[in-house]
């Protein structure tokens, strides 16, 4: 079994309900349990080109899918939900990022694990510091919390609502 974290957002139509939907599909999986969740934010765009702020959080679960099939499973629930471009500089109704798979690093055309730029994003690196502070990252040896202060990224990163225990 693999303990995954999930950056989870979206920044078109019902953002919040993307979101819900996500987090109900990922809980109806035999594939997946979610072990703890974030409280979801209201971040600034990252690069994005859409006056439309995200809501954002993460999730720690738990797999018995390898990374590419997590991938493909991951990939077909933002499909799902409506999401047609697969760049990452337009606005989307669902974006599922795998963050950390372990402490694995894997590098493929399709997949790089750990994200190769959650360690430069404010809208990540909060809520996953709210949920797993002492989390190393397996490349930097340092620990999320550490990563965040020394953070340059300044982008606003605001609390939306917290997130009800998930069972």
């Amino acid at each position: 079994m693999g303990v995954v974290f999930l950056g989870v957002g979206s920044n078109l139509g019902d953002r919040l309900e993307n979101i819900n939907n996500a987090i109900a599909e990922l809980k109806k999986s035999k594939k997946i349990k979610i072990l703890k969740s974030s409280s979801i934010y209201e971040t600034q765009p990252w690069e994005v080109k859409s006056p439309e702020w995200f809501l954002n959080l993460v999730l720690k679960v738990e797999t018995g899918l390898p990374p590419l099939q997590l991938l493909d499973f991951l990939e077909k629930l933002e499909s799902k939900s409506g999401r047609e471009s697969k760049s990452d500089k337009h606005p989307r109704s669902l974006d599922i990022d795998i963050l950390f798979y372990n402490d694995l690093i894997f590098y493929t055309e399709r997949l790089v694990v750990p994200h190769p730029v959650l360690h430069k994003r404010r809208f990540v690196l909060v809520p996953l510091a709210e949920i797993e502070p002492e989390l190393e990252h397996p490349q930097l040896h340092k620990d999320i919390k550490t990563i965040l202060e020394n953070l340059e990224d300044k982008a606003e990163v605001r609390l939306f609502q917290k997130v009800e225990e998930l069972g």
